[in-house]
């Protein structure tokens, strides 16, 4: 059982279901107070200097800092990524979505202390991102692209298009978002592109996740028994694969390869050596 299975059973009785509305809720109320009120930002940002001075609900309080732009078409995706986290929760699980949602968050917000540090250790002053929900919130959508490749959604509202390639269109324009900000300067992209990064980086953990379901330890150990079982002369066939009777230790040929080939084991090798008739006699032998 992997990490994340455990972690799953660990939450799954106190995952949170629809978890995707109440965060949408969030992004979209923390756009309509940062436009009803100037001071809202300057209490809810992440700010690390200000938290080490005591304002610890910063800590929190950075997933009603708005992202992306105010606007209707804006505010209809936001709302169309409802569906979507149902459409994925119904898939993976109330657990696991929660699991990647409030990961996210925390995957961030550590990040974020860390590129603090990390940036006040090298140029004296700490640059902390601009923490946003918003980019861990359409990571949904890339996610959705991931499992459902070949559903179709509308782009723009209009235009057909299959997941994959908004997938792959969503990821491009991200990637300029980040370049853009870069090449802003040093300052606005360690202000604006970070976070865009982490909500990337979480994802690529949560997809390894449930693509290798193995732990470190029992890959490991299933690589060492392959390695002992084929040194001593036994053929270990791996999922996907079709099993052979014969395999020649010097090409690697089966009578797979070349149903005319004749094998045959080496008497003067030390072990268990299996020889095609093209390298029974030319062969070094093994001692």
């Amino acid at each position: 059982m992997n990490w994340m299975n455990k972690l799953e059973r660990k939450i799954q009785n106190v995952a949170i279901p629809n978890i995707t509305m109440y965060l949408v809720i969030c992004c979209i109320a923390g756009n309509l107070f940062s436009r009803s009120s100037s001071l809202f930002m300057k209490f809810v940002v992440f700010d690390m200097h200000s938290i080490l001075h005591g304002q610890i609900w910063r800590l929190v309080s950075w997933i009603l800092v708005p992202g992306g732009s105010f606007s209707i078409l804006n505010i209809i995706f936001l709302l169309f990524l409802i569906p979507m986290g149902r459409s994925i929760e119904n898939m993976i699980g109330t657990a696991k979505l929660n699991i990647f949602l409030i990961g996210g968050l925390l995957l961030s917000l550590v990040l974020g202390i860390v590129q603090y540090f990390v940036t006040l250790l090298i140029f004296g002053v700490g640059i902390g991102p601009r923490l946003t929900i918003y980019y861990v919130l359409i990571s949904i959508f890339m996610l959705l692209g991931i499992f459902m490749p070949d559903a179709t959604a509308l782009a723009m509202f209009i235009i057909p298009i299959k997941m994959k390639y908004m997938l792959i269109i969503y990821i491009i324009s991200l990637v300029a978002e980040m370049v853009s900000y870069v090449q802003a300067g040093i300052l606005y992209g360690l202000l604006g592109a970070t976070p865009i990064l982490f909500s990337l980086i979480n994802l690529v953990i949560f997809y390894l996740g449930l693509k290798y379901p193995n732990s470190f330890k029992q890959a490991r150990r299933s690589r060492q028994f392959r390695k002992t079982a084929e040194r001593q002369g036994f053929k270990v066939v791996r999922p996907g694969q079709t099993a052979t009777r014969h395999k020649c230790a010097i090409c690697g040929r089966t009578e797979l390869d070349d149903p005319n080939l004749t094998f045959r084991y080496c008497s003067k090798c030390n072990g268990s050596y299996e020889y095609c008739n093209e390298h029974l006699y030319t062969h070094e032998h093994v001692k």
